[in-house]
């Protein structure tokens, strides 16, 4: 879902929990004519190979989106999968792609106007 918010201040939101396999899934999206960027807090969670959590941040240049992955912290053997970003149709868009099947992904993103 794409969020609405004021323009003027940034906003905190949680998503709920998000399905994810072992293919790019998209767990957030936003228009990049409102904001230039976002931070965002990571929780994934699988049933056999542990938890995890990290942060990472994503900006756009009105053409390109680019991220950086930090802080990763899992209670498993490996990390439970990687972040990826691109843009679509006037959109930033947020993708996890699990090392496993049977992910759950939740985010806490914070986003900055343009």
């Amino acid at each position: 879902d794409l969020k609405s918010f004021s323009t003027n201040v940034p906003s905190v939101v949680t998503i709920a929990n998000v399905s994810v396999g072992n293919t790019a899934t998209t767990i957030d999206q936003w228009p990049m004519a409102t904001y230039r960027s976002a931070k965002y807090q990571l929780q994934v969670s699988h049933a056999s190979a542990g938890y995890e959590t990290s942060e990472f941040l994503v900006i756009h240049n009105g053409t390109t989106a680019t991220q950086t992955q930090y802080g990763v912290v899992y209670t498993g053997a490996a990390s439970l999968g990687n972040v990826s970003v691109t843009t679509s149709g006037g959109n930033v868009v947020v993708q996890f792609t699990g090392a496993n099947t049977s992910n759950t992904v939740r985010i806490a993103p914070t986003y900055i106007p343009v």
